[in-house]
This record gives structure tokens, C-alpha cells and sequence, in this order.
């Protein structure tokens, strides 16, 4: 049952190699840009938030 696959593996170990590579390279640097734009457009949304909310006078505002 088993043979084919093993078969298949024994053909292509350069196949498989170059995906085992492309895994280990890209994989965490696709996984740290999306880390980054999340973060990043949370970080806009504050900064949107913050400027649309608080009134033109808010350093007195927090002052009192």
C-alpha cells in the first residue's frame, strides 16, 4: 500500500528537497510580513481613532 509513496519519494528526493526548502525559507518570513501588516494597520486604526474622538482641545481636556 505504502510502496508508491515510497516509490515516488525515492524518484523525486530533489523535488521534495526543494519544497522542504522553500518551506523552512519562506514560510516564517511570509508568517513575520503578515505578523507586521496586522500590526501595523492596528496601529493605524488607533491612530485614526484617536484623531477623529478627541476633541481639538485635548491636553486640557486630560489636564482637568
Amino acid at each position: 500500500m505504502l510502496q508508491p509513496v515510497v516509490e515516488f519519494y525515492i524518484n523525486h528526493k530533489d523535488f521534495i528537497n526543494n519544497i522542504n526548502n522553500l518551506l523552512s525559507g519562506a514560510f516564517p518570513a511570509i508568517v513575520y510580513y503578515l505578523g507586521w501588516f496586522i500590526w501595523t494597520h492596528r496601529q493605524r486604526r488607533i491612530r485614526y481613532w484617536l484623531v477623529v474622538n478627541l476633541p481639538q482641545n485635548w491636553a486640557t481636556v486630560m489636564m482637568n
